[in-house]
């Protein structure tokens, strides 16, 4: 069953990476059960791919408005800029 990712779900995600790395089966076992593990690790994936195309940097704002209309959910630049920085954290650690 297909579901659209919100923001929130996103940086929920990125938090969980942070704290439980990849372990995928707890990370959907104890928090994102509406996801299998193959989604979390793809979702994963697209998140770093993302921000490895920005080279660690948020998107200019045009990009980042039309990702933000195109997507379900809001995404506050407070939180944006918290999901860039555990990206760098998980990134400058592997």
């Amino acid at each position: 069953m297909y579901h659209k990712w919100t923001r929130e779900e996103e940086i929920s995600l990125c938090r969980l990476i942070a704290n439980y790395s990849t372990n995928w089966e707890l990370i959907n076992r104890q928090h994102l059960q509406q996801f299998n593990v193959l989604q979390l690790k793809n979702k994963y994936r697209e998140i770093v791919s993302d921000f490895n195309l920005h080279n660690g940097k948020k998107p200019k704002k045009q990009e980042r408005a039309k990702r933000e209309n195109s997507s379900a959910g809001e995404l506050t630049a407070q939180k944006e800029e918290e999901v860039y920085k555990v990206l760098r954290s998980l990134l400058t650690v592997q």
